[in-house]
Parts: structure tokens; C-alpha cells; sequence
């Protein structure tokens, strides 16, 4: 364990990036899991219906009909949620101007 100055511990692993602290510890978050919770708060600010629609054509793979049959709606109102889903999140996920 090295320290930094006499009396103060240096918990932190060496990274070669930036890294940001957990708020509840003194463990590094790696800029992989920074970018996770980026795209985890991205769905979550997504309406229900479009984070369904979108979640199960995204993640899940299947097909506009089987997701129309999953949320009880037809293809129209499917493509429709999933483009404002996908508008939403490109929107969110891009850098500030």
C-alpha cells in the first residue's frame, strides 16, 4: 500500500483514465461502468411504454409483432414507441454541443 502524504492511505488502484468515486465507498468506478450507469439512467428517463417497446426490440431481439403482442398493441403504435424511444435515447446518450 502506498501513500500519498505521511497520515493518508491511497486506496485507489492505479487507472490510466479518469475514474469517478463510488459515492458510498472509496472504490474506483471504472470508465466502463461509468458509461453503464450513463445508459441505465438514458432508460430510465424513457416513458413506460417506450422503455417496454423499446427493451424488448432492443435487448430481447424479438420481432415489432411479438412486441405488439407482448404490450397488447398493434405494429403501428410499436414502430411509433420505438422511434421515440430511440430519438430519446440517441438525444440523451450524445455528448452536449
Amino acid at each position: 500500500m502506498s501513500y500519498q502524504n505521511p497520515g493518508e492511505m491511497n486506496f485507489l488502484p492505479p487507472y490510466s483514465s479518469p475514474v469517478l468515486l463510488d459515492c458510498c465507498s472509496t472504490m474506483a468506478i471504472s470508465p466502463a461502468i461509468q458509461e453503464w450507469h450513463v445508459q441505465g439512467r438514458a432508460i430510465g428517463h424513457l416513458g413506460p411504454n417506450q422503455r417496454q417497446i423499446g427493451l424488448a426490440i432492443l435487448l430481447d431481439g424479438i420481432s415489432y409483432e411479438n412486441a405488439g403482442q407482448r404490450a397488447g398493441c398493434n405494429i403501428g403504435t410499436v414502430e411509433s414507441r420505438y422511434n421515440r424511444a430511440r430519438e430519446k435515447l440517441v438525444t440523451e446518450l450524445s455528448p452536449p454541443q
